[in-house]
């Protein structure tokens, strides 16, 4: 009791940043794996038609990502993908 730690010093980050992140761009999407760009470092999130979450992933550096759903979608399944960024979320971008 009544021993204190060495003190840390801590800078705010006031930027934020409150514009939301470009729809995402989807290359690809075989049932199995979604393939697309969005800003680099967004949060990519897959959900179902209903909006239950199916998985996610993050943009690399510049941008490219690839989530893989397990079990994978059936044929003409419908997805809706967003990216995150900083807290905001961008508008979603439906594909089948």
């Amino acid at each position: 009791a009544g021993n204190e730690s060495d003190s840390v010093t801590a800078v705010a980050d006031t930027a934020t940043d409150t514009t939301a992140p470009e729809v995402p761009v989807i290359e690809g999407f075989d049932g199995t794996t979604v393939v697309g760009t969005a800003e680099p470092g967004s949060i990519i999130t897959v959900r179902d038609a209903a909006g239950n979450e199916l998985a996610t992933g993050t943009a690399d550096e510049e941008g490219n990502f690839s989530v893989v759903l397990e079990p994978a979608v059936e044929d003409g399944a419908e997805v809706e993908v967003t990216a995150t960024y900083k807290g905001q979320l961008s508008q979603d971008q439906q594909f089948k």
